[in-house]
């Protein structure tokens, strides 16, 4: 290795390669800056022999150190080639197994990073994960959530699949939707082979992802990285394995404890022939961004990603020097493998069944005294509990019929309930140089036998006024849903897996269960909902630990963070495996949450991969909103019976004594998270509390606090690690947000000398005085629900910010809030930014810094000229005579009368100065939001509805001479209209106003 000397910057890397394998190869160079001890970046700014390799001698690699690195001297620098042999492919974006949450991630980051290359991997040949392969396409929703019967509350990609499950298309395989209340599990139970199509044409429909199924990863290559965050690790290849049918074997003609080590096995088999391939990023500088979505956790355990698995034993907590709870490793819940049954004219003894187990009968038989039951169930109820084919007319609890199709998923039945199918951490880690799942595969089987036998007591208890015999669906038969040889579920429904822990070592646990009224915590950085019970099917041979305390959670959100590894910076979970423990799992892990989970993930990493950050830097306030809205197009980040608003207004959590409103007298402590911050001070209604220092695990803990009053409000001011102030989150006395904010002029570019408003929300202030750099500002001391108003600011001066600050009546001061001022140059406003009235005079002012004189054009004609102006602002007056639009040029000149600049914009008059304009006079499109203008000189606030007194919402949100409203948007397109309230400061309806608009299709 050398540099070159006619270019010093530039480094030339020669090197022979020999492939035995005689197929080309790949490079990819890492650079070490302390000698070689660790190699932490890989480099991109090379030239030459770096893809599709020939073996020889005299390769040439060019790289161009100063590109990459910037002058740098002294440092020691270190490179290490390595060539990949295997053929290689490269991903911006990887998605390991076609879970649930796998499909959602991958369907979402496609539709956010359009750009992006992803590749999907299943191991199966079917999508799906618990709604196909693990055999449970009975949602478990009907009753027992919140979320049953309300569209709203879902994905939209998820009812996107239930529509294409009930439509059941000729091309689709199975029987399709099971018909309307088939199963009293569910309200949507369907054949699990139509749900595995449907998913599959959905990825179709996205060509920026390739989807690869009968695949697993066996490796994962990563290299460390030190940051802000500690030291962790960034996924640089992996490793799969894909595997093809031989010899006419079809998939699954085997059981699963068969075939798993084929999966992982580099070498062909009788089955299958085996390829490997190597997966590495598109930009080799900027990486890859790698979401596992599997329930084995494969690039969790492979990548050292932190994680758990099984059941805490005492706590569910991290502990403050970030060790994991003491575990159960073994006590994962009970897993199951489905399986279906139908009627038959004619008894099947299914010895074949038996035959593959030494000793079934003897276990049947002690299963048979020892476990097996209905409970307090009939035969019947048990057969509709998860009906995935009505055979009948209109659904009865207890009404079977011969051709029904029963799915049998049972506790205490064919639930396994005497081990887990993982290997513990330890056992896993010493896998992974020849990783094989990390499954026990002698449970695995022990599942398989219990499965069956299960049936055998199903079909003999059956009742003698059942006049059919029942049949084991397998093989061949065309209604074997499972499409396996002996009609178990592909895999088993994992009902727990390997979790990771999540960013700053953060876990759901259940302490954020129910936190308030009707709800559990409402996260800053929600990226989700969710509702089921904490739903618990025991391991009994592991059935120790900690139990749950709340059997049904109230409505509850997914974090952000629980979905970003805490380590491994380019590493997001989709499946069940995102940072739950074993009780919060329990309730996490229902269909349509998992697909939620998975829709953040697949947002995020879309983010990443755009903006080429770390999984952290998605808590960064900016990016997490955007996040946060793109995945809000989707699927819903908050209950709107709990929460007014649909997106997170604060910027952090705060949690005041467990969620518990402290007594007077007694010390209680306060929990902050807030991303960025060194430093926090605590403040409440009495004065200051106590201040912070030291973050640990991701939050800074304030500890002995004591207050004379019951507590009203706590208020917590955050400072970076200069000790700047950075913002205020202000809470109530259990941690519910009390949002502050300051909105200036609607978020738009402030103009020197023009007035704006200012919008003030400070829950606690009873005044509010406003300050820039140079001092007072204007006082507010009659606030509206908590807004305080200042109408016409003007700022004759630049300042670089406002600053709020709030007081109680005798003067106090209870905070501060500031806002950076963003400016515009160069523009033309008309009528201060209102629509001008037509007949009216109305002031046109033209901005630019640099102009002495102005020349305004109104449909090409001059109507104006000027070479006066204050603070660069040029004030023009004209009358519109027609309403309609008019388009505006500005002539900018310099001293010497050449011309600087034109700026153009256009303008219509109108000829009332009471109206309603939608999508500033746009069509809106179906599910896109829009504006709501209510033009009113004298409202205070407007209530709008839509289709028939359809309430959208109410408005206080003034600029200049009109309300705003900001609308989510119509679902369904069609000619639509919408009725405007306009009330006076004292509630009074003083006009009605209605707007007709058009509301077209998505594209």
């Amino acid at each position: 290795i050398r540099v070159d000397s006619s270019s010093p910057r530039v480094v030339q890397i020669n090197y022979d390669v020999y492939n035995h394998r005689g197929k080309p190869v790949d490079m990819e160079i890492y650079l070490s800056t302390d000698g070689g001890e660790h190699y932490t970046k890989r480099l991109s700014s090379l030239e030459g022999d770096v893809r599709n390799v020939e073996s020889g001698t005299n390769k040439l690699i060019k790289w161009d150190a100063y590109q990459d690195l910037g002058a740098v001297h002294g440092d020691d620098f270190r490179l290490k080639v390595v060539a990949y042999s295997h053929p290689v492919e490269r991903y911006d974006i990887i998605v390991n197994a076609g879970s649930l949450g796998a499909v959602a991630a991958a369907l979402q980051a496609a539709r956010d990073n359009p750009e992006a290359e992803i590749l999907l991997l299943e191991p199966t040949d079917w999508l799906g994960g618990q709604a196909t392969s693990q055999g449970v396409s009975a949602i478990d929703n009907a009753y027992t959530t919140h979320m049953v019967d309300t569209p709203e509350f879902y994905a939209r990609d998820w009812m996107e699949f239930q529509e294409l499950v009930r439509e059941n298309p000729e091309e689709a395989p199975g029987t399709g939707f099971a018909g309307e209340n088939a199963c009293w599990v569910s309200r949507f139970s369907y054949d699990p082979r139509t749900g595995a199509w449907a998913f599959e044409k959905m990825i179709e429909e996205k060509p920026n992802i390739t989807y690869r199924d009968m695949s697993v990863v066996k490796d994962v290559s990563t290299m460390p990285v030190f940051d802000e965050y500690g030291d962790g690790k960034e996924i640089t290849a992996l490793e799969i394995i894909e595997r093809t049918p031989i010899n006419d074997y079809e998939p699954f003609d085997r059981f699963l404890s068969e075939e798993i080590p084929d999966w992982y096995s580099y070498e062909d088999s009788p089955y299958f022939s085996k390829e490997t391939t190597v997966i590495l990023p598109q930009d080799s500088g900027k990486g890859m961004t790698v979401i596992d979505g599997s329930e084995f956790g494969d690039i969790i355990v492979l990548a050292d990603a932190r994680y758990t698995v099984g059941r805490e034993l005492e706590t569910e907590e991290i502990g403050e020097d970030g060790e994991l709870p003491e575990l159960n490793e073994r006590g994962t819940q009970s897993f199951v493998f489905t399986f279906c049954v139908t009627g038959s004219e004619e008894f099947d003894e299914a010895d074949d069944v038996k035959e593959p187990f030494p000793g079934f009968m003897d276990y049947y038989e002690q299963q048979v005294d020892d476990y097996f039951s209905l409970g307090t169930h009939s035969w019947q109820r048990v057969w509709t509990y998860r009906r995935v084919l009505n055979a009948g007319g209109p659904w009865e609890m207890d009404t079977v019929n011969k051709d029904d199709v029963s799915m049998q998923n049972w506790y205490p039945g064919n639930d396994y309930p005497y081990g887990t199918l993982y290997k513990n951490i330890e056992e896993a880690r010493k896998e992974k140089d020849d990783w094989q799942g990390g499954v026990m595969l002698d449970e695995i089987e022990q599942a398989e036998k219990h499965a069956l036998a299960y049936y055998f007591y199903y079909r003999d208890i059956k009742p003698e006024e059942i006049p059919f015999e029942i049949y084991l669906l397998r093989g061949d038969d065309e209604l074997n849903m499972m499409d396996t040889h002996s009609g178990l579920s592909k895999k088993p429904y994992f009902r727990g897996t390997r979790r990771i822990v999540g960013l700053n070592n953060f876990r759901i646990t259940e302490r954020f269960y129910n936190t308030r009224e009707d709800a559990s915590h409402f996260y800053y950085d929600s990226i989700g909902i969710g509702n089921y019970p904490t739903d618990i099917h025991p391991n009994h041979e592991y059935d120790f630990g900690i139990t749950p305390e709340v059997l049904y959670p109230e409505p509850f959100y997914i974090p952000y963070r629980s979905l970003a590894s805490h380590n491994v910076r380019n590493l997001l979970a989709a499946g069940k495996n995102y940072a739950t423990t074993f009780i919060t799992n329990a309730g996490y892990r229902l269909h349509p949450i998992e697909w939620a989970a998975g829709v953040g993930a697949g947002g995020a990493a879309a983010l990443m991969d755009t903006y080429d950050v770390t999984n952290y830097d998605l808590l960064d306030i900016p990016l997490l909103r955007e996040l946060q809205a793109n995945v809000k197009k989707n699927s819903p980040l908050s209950w709107p019976e709990q929460d007014d608003s649909k997106m997170p207004e604060i910027t952090g959590d705060v949690v005041i004594n467990d969620f518990a409103p402290p007594s007077p007298g007694d010390t209680f402590p306060i929990e902050v998270y807030h991303h960025g911050s060194a430093k926090v001070k605590a403040f409440y209604q009495g004065g200051e509390l106590e201040t912070s220092h030291e973050k640990v695990n991701g939050r800074f803990l304030i500890e002995d606090n004591v207050i004379e009053d019951p507590l009203k409000w706590v208020r917590i001011e955050c400072y970076d690690e200069e000790g700047v102030y950075m913002e205020s989150l202000t809470v109530n006395e259990i941690g519910e947000d009390l949002t502050e904010k300051m909105v200036i002029n609607n978020n738009e570019p402030v103009y020197t000398s023009i007035p704006f408003d200012i919008e003030v929300v400070f829950p606690v202030a009873d005044k509010v005085a406003l300050y820039t750099e140079e001092g007072f500002l204007e006082k507010q001391s009659t606030p509206v629900d908590g807004t305080f108003y200042f109408d016409s600011v003007v700022l004759d001066h630049r300042s670089a910010w406002i600053e709020a600050r709030g007081y109680t009546d005798d003067d106090e001061l209870v905070g501060t809030l500031r806002q950076d001022i963003a400016y515009e140059d160069g523009f033309i406003m008309v009528n201060e930014g209102d629509l001008p009235l037509t007949g009216e005079e109305v002031q046109i002012l033209v901005s630019h810094q640099e102009a002495a004189e102005i020349k305004l054009l109104i449909d090409g004609y001059t109507v104006g000229e000027s070479d006066v102006s204050q603070n660069g602002l040029f004030e023009f007056y004209h009358t519109f005579e027609e309403a309609g639009k008019y388009s505006l040029e500005a002539l900018c000149y310099d001293t010497d009368g050449s011309l600087l600049d034109t700026l153009e914009t256009t303008v219509e008059s109108h000829p009332t100065d009471t109206f309603v304009v939608v999508n500033k006079g746009e069509d809106v499109k179906a599910f896109e939001p829009f504006t709501v203008k209510v033009y009113h000189p004298t409202a205070h606030s407007a209530f709008i509805t839509a289709e028939d007194q359809w309430e959208r919402g109410e408005t206080r949100q003034r600029v200049g001479h009109y309300l705003l409203w900001e609308d989510e948007g119509f679902n369904t397109p069609g000619d639509r209209w919408i009725a405007v309230y306009c009330y006076d400061r004292d509630g009074n309806e003083i006009d009605r106003l209605v707007a007709e608009f058009v509301v077209l299709p998505e594209d």
